[in-house]
C-alpha cells in the first residue's frame, strides 16, 4: 500500500531495507541510515532523540487481518470469546 502511495505522489522510492521490527527501523532512523515508514503507535513508542516523527497526509490507510487456529476447541475461552466478538463486529 505505501508503494502505491508513493506512486500516487509522483515519486519512486529507494528501499534498501525492510524489516519487521520496529525498535531496529527506529534505530536505523536515528543512526542516519534512512528513513522509516512505520505506524504511528510503533513510531511513538520506540522514539529516541535522534529521531523526528512526521505525521502524513493524507493518512496512509492499512488493512490488518485475524489468523487463528481452525480448531476451536484448542482454543483458550477468552480466545474464543474474542474471535466471536471480532467475527460480529466485522459484519
Amino acid at each position: 500500500m505505501s508503494m502505491l502511495c508513493c506512486h500516487k505522489a509522483g515519486f519512486e522510492p529507494n528501499v534498501t531495507f525492510t524489516g519487521n521490527h520496529a525498535r531496529n527501523l527506529i534505530s536505523m532512523a536515528g543512526s542516519n541510515l534512512g528513513v522509516v515508514l512505520l505506524n504511528e503507535i510503533s513510531a511513538r513508542h520506540y522514539k529516541t532523540d535522534q529521531v523526528k516523527i512526521i505525521r502524513l497526509s493524507p493518512e496512509i490507510k492499512t488493512q490488518i487481518i485475524l489468523a487463528y487456529n481452525s480448531k476451536k476447541s484448542k482454543m483458550t475461552k477468552a480466545a474464543v470469546f474474542f474471535l466471536n466478538y471480532i467475527s460480529q463486529s466485522a459484519q
